[in-house]
């Protein structure tokens, strides 16, 4: 290894954070799009995916642009793509889980149930042969949700879980790793660059949420699913452009150079930026406890970013 390598290798993880701070930052007002739309969950998230896929399509087409890097193999393509869409396919059951189980248990322990991926990200990607991260990097991870029970988890304490939004909330943690774990490893396995990426996994993700939408209609034709007025079409603008697109392509460039589990550490502190825009735009403001919890997740963020790159396994 050259001397410069590791001043590079420096560089390029605080260029991937920046961008996962970045990334971070955008999809933080996703709740206030949905919020602002008025529409039930699947229809929410189909307008979300199909209109950033729609938008992509038609980029690509005016465009053309080229893969990153060249073809690989065929079967080395066909896995990443494979791993692209189903990807697209678990992000799309994450927003359709997230969103009910948010209906069962109220938005704070939903919203602790999903960051849960914090866990099984790291086991996911050492499933696909990526390693594991240092074994401090589980207190990091166990100290950052304890920051997040703090900011998110009412003071009299949490209400007793109902079974089924439990079971949603851990399909959400699920569906979420698998998206987040799938997206690094078909850009490890084919660099095609954030335009096709992103077309890749939203247009799977909106096939996905297309066929559940279908599926509440034939039990309720009643069902609303089209936005229907001009505030509701600037949320589902302001979803499709800053949360999705804006977004997702910042956090693509931030997980190709850190991988899948530093992004997802940084990832909880989408809650921290969450709980700060309802204090300036709603003026919701934290009590004690929850500022604690704040500084707790910025915390385990710092101490959990470095510790989270997967060590070499061992030869032999």
């Amino acid at each position: 290894m050259s001397p410069s390598a590791p001043a590079a290798a420096g560089e390029g993880r605080a260029a991937g954070l920046l961008a996962l701070a970045g990334g971070v930052l955008c999809i933080s007002f996703a709740g206030l799009f949905v919020k602002a739309a008025g529409l039930p969950p699947t229809a929410a998230g189909l307008h979300r995916l199909a209109g950033s896929a729609l938008l992509l399509g038609l980029y690509v087409g005016l465009a053309r642009p080229r893969p990153a890097t060249p073809a690989p193999d065929q079967r080395t393509a066909r896995v990443a793509l494979l791993l692209l869409a189903l990807g697209g396919a678990a992000f799309a059951a994450d927003m359709a889980l997230w969103n009910r189980c948010i209906q069962r248990v109220g938005p704070g322990a939903a919203t602790l149930l999903a960051n849960l991926q914090v866990f099984i990200v790291p086991l996911l990607g050492a499933a696909l042969g990526r390693g594991l991260p240092h074994p401090a990097f589980w207190g990091a991870a166990a100290l950052g949700i304890g920051g997040l029970a703090l900011l998110v988890v009412p003071a009299g304490g949490a209400p007793a879980l109902d079974p089924l939004g439990l079971a949603l909330g851990l399909g959400a943690a699920l569906t979420y790793s698998v998206y987040i774990t799938f997206l690094g490893e078909g850009t490890r396995r084919w660099a095609l660059g954030p335009p096709l990426t992103l077309l890749m996994t939203t247009g799977a993700g909106a096939l996905t949420l297309l066929a559940v939408q279908g599926l509440e209609l034939a039990i309720d034709p009643a069902a609303p699913v089209l936005a229907r007025s001009p505030q509701a079409w600037l949320a589902v603008a302001g979803m499709c452009l800053v949360a999705q697109l804006g977004g997702w392509s910042l956090l693509l460039r931030g997980i190709a150079r850190v991988g899948p589990a530093a992004a997802g550490v940084v990832l909880v502190g989408q809650s921290v930026l969450a709980t700060a825009w309802d204090a300036v735009l709603l003026g919701a403001l934290p009590s004690g406890r929850a500022a604690i919890g704040v500084g707790v997740v910025l915390l385990a963020i710092a101490l959990g970013f470095p510790l989270a790159q997967p060590r070499p396994r061992a030869a032999g």
